[in-house]
């Protein structure tokens, strides 16, 4: 007698009703499968832009107009730019920070009038034409031994 119960419960199917379950799944797997595809796409041109961009400039030109200088390594130039000893690659570097950083700016701003009201000037590096890393280097030394003079103080 239980058998003759639980097939009682059950219902015919009606036409079509198995086929739109199965087209169902099937849209539901495509459009899985869609996302998924969109998705590692995206994330490989995502990754290809920002590799191609974060290349160095191979084009044989002296300016590195993509490297951003940190306001860190503004300060670090502020005086050699004020006295005009920085090279032009550092120089429009620093004047492309200066250019969107009003702190920074501020500060070159202050020395300039430090330097124009007292007559005196930054501390002068040695008086011959420096390559781009040579003039990095000396430029460190002086703001380090600068720096250590305004922390004596």
């Amino acid at each position: 007698m239980t058998q003759n119960s639980e097939s009682e419960d059950w219902n015919d199917c009606q036409p079509g009703e198995i086929q739109g379950v199965v087209n169902s799944l099937r849209r539901q797997r495509r459009n899985k499968q869609l996302t998924q595809s969109a998705v590692a796409g995206t994330s490989l041109v995502l990754l290809f832009a920002v590799a191609l961009f974060s290349l160095p400039d191979f084009s044989g030109n002296a300016t590195l107009n993509h490297q951003v200088l940190a306001c860190r390594e503004v300060a670090q130039n502020a005086e050699d730019y004020v006295a005009g000893r920085l090279s032009n690659l550092v120089k429009q570097q620093v004047e492309t920070h200066l250019s969107s950083c009003p702190h920074c700016q501020k500060h070159v701003d202050a020395l300039r009038v430090r330097f124009e009201s007292d007559g005196s000037a930054p501390p002068v590096l040695k008086n011959q034409e420096f390559t781009d890393v040579e003039l990095s280097l000396n430029s460190e030394l002086v703001h380090l031994e600068y720096d250590l003079l305004l922390a004596s103080q």
